[in-house]
């Protein structure tokens, strides 16, 4: 409302099958004067949690995620799940403010829930989507920027598909993905790797962004054939045509994905 500086909104009850983790995220336009708090409660045997925030977000400020907990579940950096055995139900709250009411409000066009099942299989039809889809999208190497290169991952993807989405920001650090860095970043837990804020950074800029689990390799194929390229996250042996490596945990952006005679490549930029 026009002379209001808060306000909020609210889903009801969400039953799903029971799950052990779960992550949030959102798009929403802000500023350091206008800010979105997504907050999540959940149901574990019949108990609700408190609502569990992942902090105030804001383009441009020091955005912090506070690990917190009651008896029923926790939130930590990105990650919500049950103190002991699995949920069944959750709700969501997105509150926005401003710090007066000329400021422009945030905008919210996107609120998500991603849940980690146990024992689930989700099967997509492949059978009409093409042989191969490439996007285009400029590499960026991560190793290239000083000091922080080995720990922004989630920043240098994030930066690469927002330039295949027309966004530049040539000329505001040394290098666009450094710049990005500190906007993604985590504050409180001092990392550039929380999924949440990748996402919330990207949805910032104007892009529908999210986090997503994804069940099996079908479902990413069709994701890549319909929706377009995303942000990996990967772990284990990585083959590929530079340098195979073993990983415990990186990010890197799939641009698409070639099948031949059975064989099923992935393009990634890395």
């Amino acid at each position: 409302k026009d002379k209001q500086v808060t306000g909020y909104q609210e889903t009801g009850i969400i039953e799903t099958n029971k799950f052990s983790q779960a992550v949030g995220s959102y798009t929403a336009t802000s500023s350091k004067n206008a800010t979105c708090e997504l907050m999540v409660s959940i149901r574990v045997n019949g108990s609700w949690s408190r609502y569990l925030s992942y902090g105030a977000w804001g383009l441009g400020l020091e955005n912090k995620a506070t690990n917190q907990s009651d008896s029923i579940g926790k939130i930590a950096i990105d990650i919500v799940q049950p103190i002991s055995g699995e949920a069944d139900a959750f709700k969501l709250k997105l509150v926005l403010k401003r710090n007066n009411v000329n400021v422009e409000s945030p905008k919210v066009t996107l609120i998500a829930l991603t849940l980690k099942f146990t024992n689930y299989t989700f099967n997509v039809d492949i059978s009409n989507i093409p042989d191969e889809v490439h996007y285009k999208i400029n590499n960026l190497y991560q190793q290239i920027v000083p000091t922080i290169g080995n720990s922004i991952c989630s920043a240098t993807s994030s930066t690469m598909l927002l330039n295949y989405k027309g966004h530049s920001f040539e000329g505001l650090a040394d290098y666009e993905h450094e710049y990005m860095a500190w906007i993604v970043r985590d504050y409180k837990n001092n990392i550039f790797g929380n999924w949440t804020y990748n996402t919330i950074a990207m949805g910032a800029f104007g892009e529908t962004s999210y986090v997503k689990k994804f069940c099996s390799l079908n479902e990413l194929l069709f994701h890549l054939a319909t929706v377009g390229p995303l942000a990996a996250s990967v772990g284990g042996y990585v083959i590929n045509n530079v340098k195979n490596y073993n990983t415990g945990g990186h990010l890197l952006v799939i641009s698409g994905y070639k099948i031949e005679n059975g064989q099923i490549s992935l393009y990634i930029n890395d």
